[in-house]
């Protein structure tokens, strides 16, 4: 195995870059998410309104209960087999605390950083590349461009792409 000879505090200076990219990923591509003057992409027309719905369902029916058929759309569709449908989520954990569009913003930018936190130590841990260059394949992962596009078009159960790495790693 070969180990490369960096300075100290190469580490941090590395994890340092990386939230600054996160950071930077954050405010370019935040926007498109959330839409401007109230306007979001076509296809949250379908996931905010599950959102609500999980909402609803778990206020009114309690955590264990998994929800079957949805009421709120079309007299009682199927909810849960829907493959459109996040109830387990990130995103639908958050609707419950805040609205659909900000849970969105906020699943955007945690998995951002997740995807970047897993490329950086897939490439350092087990490509054992430099920090520099894990530092570079992070950043060219985080801005690869399927990830936020396809956020912003309202393609919500895309989000766990940026988990990739891990399982890689």
């Amino acid at each position: 195995a070969r180990r490369w000879r960096v300075f100290p505090g190469a580490e941090v200076a590395a994890w340092a870059v990386l939230a600054v990219a996160v950071v930077l990923h954050a405010w370019i591509f935040l926007p498109l998410t959330l839409g401007r003057d109230g306007i979001v992409g076509g296809d949250y027309a379908l996931h905010y309104p599950n959102l609500l719905a999980g909402r609803f369902l778990f206020l009114a029916n309690g955590p264990l209960s998994v929800p079957w058929f949805n009421p709120a759309q079309c007299g009682g569709v199927p909810f849960i087999a829907d493959l459109n449908v996040a109830f387990y989520s990130l995103p639908q954990a958050l609707t419950l605390l805040v609205d659909p569009g900000r849970a969105v913003a906020a699943t955007f930018v945690v998995f951002a950083a997740l995807g970047t936190a897993g490329m950086y130590l897939l490439c350092r841990q087990r490509f054992q590349l430099s920090p520099g260059a894990s530092v570079a394949g992070a950043v060219l992962f985080l801005f690869n461009g399927f990830y936020a596009y396809r956020m912003a078009v309202g393609h919500l159960t895309f989000h766990p792409f940026m988990l990739t790495p891990w399982l890689a790693w």
